[in-house]
């Protein structure tokens, strides 16, 4: 968020009385860090092709709630292994369900987690890799 963004954003929270549930946290280098003590991560972009941000997400344990855009609508299954939204109203719907059914939510997040570390950690990125290139050299024999 640019600086006047960020200041406008919390008037916002602070109007909402919703500071003490929202952190905004400054840039920083040690993103695993700050997202293995987040609950929720909010990938609000249109445009990520491959999802990155979202397995990240994943694999820290975090609930991700998405938008229905690229890689996040191709990984997250809605309420499977996190929630999905395409407008305000369907993200505010998001919301409320968290928290009407934290529980749930939990689950769900854990749930993708162990997903994620079976289909996304780097021994299955690498085992995928060598999977191609042992296809590709049997091809040339």
């Amino acid at each position: 968020i640019n600086p006047y963004g960020r200041v406008i954003f919390l008037i916002e929270l602070s109007t909402l009385k919703l500071e003490k549930y929202i952190t905004i946290l400054p840039y920083s280098s040690d993103i695993k860090q700050k997202l293995c003590i987040a609950d929720i991560l909010l990938m609000n972009s249109r445009s990520e092709g491959f999802g990155r941000v979202t397995i990240e997400g994943m694999l820290a344990g975090c609930l991700v709630v998405g938008r229905k855009a690229a890689g996040t609508a191709e990984i997250i299954q809605n309420d499977v292994n996190g929630l999905l939204y395409s407008d305000e109203s369907e993200f505010v719907c998001c919301i409320k369900k968290i928290l009407n059914n934290r529980e749930k939510y939990k689950e769900v997040a854990k749930y993708a987690q162990n997903r994620a570390v079976k289909e996304f950690s780097c021994e299955k990125a690498a085992q995928n890799f060598m999977n191609v290139l042992r296809g590709y050299n049997e091809s040339k024999t």
